[in-house]
């Protein structure tokens, strides 16, 4: 079963033509059934493998380069483990990864091919990812990914007073995009992502209110949204909740 997950991994969920169409016209998408049970469970056991051996760390907001980084949990209570760079491999399933970076490269060449949505310029070697948890009473309030400062461009390094120096490169995050992995989740079990938007009609979006739209952290489902122009937050959870987070970004 684990060989047959593996191939299932590394086959390349497809992206629906229809899908980077709304991306383009909307500024987000969203993908019920992504990924196929089997993977999501290969995902999910190696973000729990990650957990329990303490490699977790809390979340925050802001970014080092600009000296804005925040741990307030009036803003933000989640934890997240790095994949990039990648975390020690005799932990989890090194496979896994291994499998997962191929398809998320993929992902993003998926993406950058589109041609209406070539203007991004994706840099291969600029991606963001890591598992994300919340565990009960978790949240995220309602922020923009894109940092405010010097147009969302962050120098690649640390400030001296951190103990680094800058390159004299810069990267911007352009597309956000989260894969969850919760099982047999419901309303009632809270964690909706909000997306704050002008649009209510999208089908694949469980609830929905005008001005803004709620998709379950539903096992399998993707989601991708402009991340300098989509307002959303993480509304409080009643139950552990799980995902990949990542961010694709331009590089200057």
């Amino acid at each position: 079963v684990a060989g047959k997950s593996h191939e299932m991994l590394l086959a390349h969920p497809v992206i629906p033509p229809a899908a980077l169409e709304a991306l383009n016209a909307k500024g987000y998408c969203v993908i019920p059934k992504w990924l196929n049970a089997c993977v999501v469970d290969m995902l999910w056991e190696d973000a729990r493998a990650l957990q329990a051996a303490g490699l977790a760390r809390r979340a925050g907001t802001g970014n080092p380069s600009h000296g804005t980084i925040s741990r307030a949990e009036a803003i933000r209570q989640s934890s997240t483990v790095a994949l990039y760079p990648p975390p020690p491999t005799h932990f989890g399933s090194l496979d896994t990864r291994m499998q997962l970076y191929r398809m998320i490269s993929h992902l993003r060449e998926t993406v950058q091919s589109a041609e209406f949505l070539a203007e991004m310029q994706l840099a291969p070697f600029q991606t963001e990812l890591a598992f994300l948890y919340y565990e009960p009473g978790g949240f995220y309030k309602r922020h923009i990914d894109t940092p405010q400062l010097e147009g969302g461009w962050c120098r690649i390094g640390r400030r001296a007073e951190d103990g680094g120096s800058f390159s004299r490169s810069s990267v911007r995050r352009c597309l956000s995009f989260l894969i969850y992995l919760n099982v047999d989740w419901n309303p009632s079990s809270g964690g909706a992502l909000r997306m704050f938007t002008e649009s209510s009609d999208d089908v694949a979006v469980k609830s929905s209110a005008l001005g803004f739209l709620d998709v379950l952290p539903e096992a399998g489902t993707l989601v991708m949204f402009r991340s300098d122009t989509t307002e959303h937050e993480v509304l409080p959870t009643h139950r552990s909740r799980q995902c990949l987070v990542g961010w694709f970004r331009s590089l200057r």
